[in-house]
């Protein structure tokens, strides 16, 4: 059989070729792997945080013990003021908690009422005005009328009181 040098070859009617249909599948199949791994990548991400956050925090409780936030307020001005701290049992002078707060001005703190705005389980406030208790907050009695006459609100001078917390 003889050949002839001049036959010409075919070239295929589409060019460039055809991509067969497995490598068309596996690139597919490829970029949803690439697809899923992202999503399972960022959904665990997500999982392990929201994990952390729920473990390190604390209950309620424990966050609240830290800190009591008794409220003085002036019932005929409108005046209040609110002082935040620890419950440790010691001695707190009113007027340097409460002496920059509008229940304080003109250099003189006055109140007619005391109440809790925080508190934590089991607590004890008095509020001692020169030396007689003039009143006890608790969880159950957390308002306290500080001139001993509920049907009257006449603000007290408490230059020279304090009050002591404990849980």
């Amino acid at each position: 059989m003889l050949y002839s040098l001049n036959t010409r070859h075919s070239i295929p009617s589409q060019y460039p070729p055809k991509t067969p249909k497995f490598y068309t599948q596996l690139s597919r199949f490829n970029s949803r792997i690439l697809t899923y791994t992202f999503t399972m990548k960022f959904t665990i991400s997500a999982i392990v945080s929201l994990l952390a956050v729920a473990v390190s925090a604390a209950p309620l409780e424990a966050r609240q013990a830290g800190t009591v936030s008794v409220v003085l307020s002036n019932d005929q001005s409108g005046a209040s003021g609110t002082a935040t701290f620890q419950p440790d049992n010691t001695d707190r002078s009113i007027f340097a908690l409460y002496g920059s707060t509008p229940v304080g001005a003109d250099g003189t703190v006055k109140a007619s009422s005391a109440f809790f705005n925080v508190a934590p389980v089991n607590i004890n406030c008095v509020i001692i005005n020169n030396g007689v208790t003039i009143a006890t907050l608790t969880n159950d009695k957390s308002f306290a009328d500080l001139d001993g006459n509920a049907g009257q609100a006449t603000p007290v001078n408490l230059n020279g009181a304090i009050i002591r917390c404990h849980v």
